[in-house]
């Protein structure tokens, strides 16, 4: 079980920049306008952006991120799928184009329902590159958490309603953290897995 970094605590590193992996639907180009200074996106295997679902993750990020003046975030953008279907040959596909940026931090808004050996085997390489995995429990109504959040080197995080208490639609076996997991109209584990995300770009540097 993994317990994030208090607030006060800092993830101590030697450079002055972050590169941080979404593994989503694609950016769109317009959220290129609302980043802070010194963020960028790199896009790659980009397709034709059929929903909003990569955009709205990115802006749940920025919604909780403590700007810093002194720190570059690069964003690289990796797209899995268009679609609400994930294969598990794209996300294993998607998981190997990140595993070669040598990131710090990957984001997965997404997941599958069945195990595989491969996924994990290339989860568990990203991980020897102590590269930190949020990924999002899934909307799976009290069951067991959705693969790739499953895997014990990654951080699962499920969903917390606006009183606090955990979403009837949240994944509650499995499950490192918690957080809101509504945003603007939407809901799901999709929006609390950017928030630790952005937590932990808030530590990694002393302030």
């Amino acid at each position: 079980c993994f317990t994030l970094i208090n607030s006060s605590d800092s993830i101590k590193q030697e450079s002055n920049s972050i590169e941080l992996v979404i593994i989503d639907s694609g950016i769109s180009k317009k959220m290129e306008y609302s980043l802070p200074n010194n963020w960028s996106i790199k896009h790659y295997n980009s397709k034709e952006n059929k929903n909003n679902h990569a955009d709205l993750v990115l802006q749940q990020i920025l919604n909780n991120v403590e700007y810093q003046e002194n720190v570059n975030v690069i964003i690289h953008d990796v797209v899995v799928s268009n679609s609400n279907n994930i294969s598990v040959d794209s996300l294993y596909n998607t998981l190997n184009i990140a595993k070669k940026f040598n990131a710090d931090i990957i984001n997965l808004s997404l997941g599958i329902s069945i195990n595989s050996d491969d996924i994990k085997s290339v989860i568990d390489d990203i991980s020897k590159d102590n590269t930190i995995i949020v990924a999002a429990a899934g909307n799976k109504f009290g069951m067991s958490a959705q693969y790739p959040a499953r895997y014990k080197t990654v951080i699962s995080v499920g969903s917390l309603d606006l009183k606090g208490n955990v979403s009837d639609f949240s994944a509650m076996k499995y499950v490192d953290e918690y957080r809101l997991g509504e945003y603007d109209s939407y809901s799901g584990t999709s929006f609390s897995a950017p928030i630790v995300t952005a937590e932990i770009i808030n530590n990694f540097f002393e302030h």
